[in-house]
């Protein structure tokens, strides 16, 4: 069964909003992050020459270099789209440590600011 890429996020706003513990927190940023990565790479697949997903390597990387180099004609375009590509490597990153970095505390205040960066990537990336 195919999942709608909103049913991802939505998903993960459900894990964000009756999390309670730390891990609860973790999980949800995850799955934050790879709402809007999907939701990202659906937009990105379609303005690209080759589609991102399928090249090789790291495909979190060439989709914020995708946003963040952009070079279209259109200022407020190519200004949109950068601002995409920073708010994609900071999802990211957050992401990063909510999976890898187990020492690092991740509180419910880090998962707010998260989830509304999530919104404002989600925002802008349906905006292009």
């Amino acid at each position: 069964m195919a999942v709608e890429l909103s049913e991802y996020f939505d998903e993960a706003v459900s894990l964000f909003e009756t999390a309670r513990t730390e891990v609860q927190f973790r999980n949800a940023i995850s799955r934050g992050y790879y709402g809007v990565y999907y939701m990202a790479l659906q937009v990105a697949d379609r303005g690209a020459v080759i589609p991102l997903g399928s090249l090789s390597g790291s495909t979190h990387k060439k989709l914020s270099d995708f946003f963040g180099e952009n070079l279209n004609a259109n200022k407020d375009l190519r200004l949109k789209m950068r601002s995409i590509g920073i708010r994609l490597r900071n999802l990211h990153a957050t992401r990063c440590k909510a999976d890898y970095w187990l020492d690092d505390v991740i509180s419910g205040v880090d998962a707010e600011a998260h989830f509304k960066l999530c919104n404002a990537v989600i925002e802008r990336v349906n905006s292009v």
